[in-house]
């Protein structure tokens, strides 16, 4: 998971902030709905958030990749346009509130791309797991809390609910996750202040499946590449460093820090892991 700027993509047209878009149309519909007493555990139909313009912005902005694992699904499965906060209802453990989130089921803020595995509920075998044993993953309509009394449940709350699950687009998760480069898989960062270990870290693995073993082999084959691309760079370091003709060294130095520099950029799968990689490896070397 990396840190996406909403801000790089227009909100698309259906969801825009007037009275006269068809979100906006929608929200009002179903804030009409679920303030009927009657009405309040029957279910809605949602369905601006589906909008190809939606998902034409989702696709730009995300480079067709995961908001949560960071894996591409341009070439392999539809995107879920997944609801940060659930719009129809919250299962907080094996209670399911009803209503959710409905009045931001069209508020650009709260859609993010998603991956089936991350997005639906599914038992999913771990990456590191004893016996690789099967768990139940996938968001699905949970959403953790720290503090569970503080739960919006009405448009008008002003209470100060407090996630437990990271957002791309107003958090940085590096912040907050951390790879294990040997094994692929993606651990718990201790908190800047306090250090102790991340419970929104936490929540986003176990909530989100981030160790599935499908998503830890793709890491670690990615880390594998990284791993052989840094030694090839501080050998071609070394060779600089002892070389009498050093045009030719420098070249081919310069053409492994942008393979390196590549795989950290945005549209790349698994660019947290990959920066987290190479960041420190690279830096002795920039700064001098």
């Amino acid at each position: 998971m990396i840190r996406v700027d909403r801000s790089q993509t227009d909100i698309p047209e259906v969801l825009q902030d007037n009275p006269d878009s068809p979100g906006s149309k929608e929200k009002s519909k179903a804030l009409t709905h679920f303030s009927d007493p009657t009405k309040r555990d029957k279910s809605f139909p949602f369905k601006i958030y589906k909008n190809e313009g939606v998902v034409t912005a989702l696709n730009k902005l995300f480079y067709f990749k995961c908001a949560y694992c960071e894996s591409s699904y341009k070439a392999t499965q539809p995107v879920d346009v997944e609801h940060y906060r659930p719009k129809g209802s919250i299962l907080v453990g094996d209670v399911e509130l009803k209503p959710g989130y409905y009045w931001l089921a069209a508020d650009w803020k709260n859609l993010v791309p998603s991956c089936i595995d991350c997005n639906r509920e599914r038992y999913q075998r771990e990456g590191g797991a004893p016996g690789l044993a099967k768990r139940l993953r996938g968001k699905a309509n949970k959403f953790p809390l720290a503090v569970e009394t503080a739960r919006w449940r009405a448009p008008e709350d002003s209470l100060q609910e407090e996630p437990l699950l990271l957002h791309p687009c107003e958090e940085d998760p590096a912040q907050h996750l951390e790879f294990v480069e040997a094994e692929g898989q993606v651990v718990v960062r201790p908190l800047v202040i306090g250090g102790k270990p991340s419970p929104k870290g936490d929540a986003s693995i176990k909530v989100l499946g981030l160790n599935r073993l499908g998503l830890v082999e793709e890491r670690t084959k990615l880390a594998l590449q990284i791993r052989i691309m840094l030694v090839e760079f501080k050998e071609l370091v070394t060779e600089l460093e002892q070389t009498t003709n050093p045009e030719p060294v420098k070249l081919k130095l310069v053409r492994k820090m942008e393979q390196l520099k590549q795989c950290m950029e945005d549209p790349m799968e698994y660019a947290g892991m990959a920066r987290q990689l190479i960041r420190p490896a690279l830096q002795p070397y920039i700064q001098s």
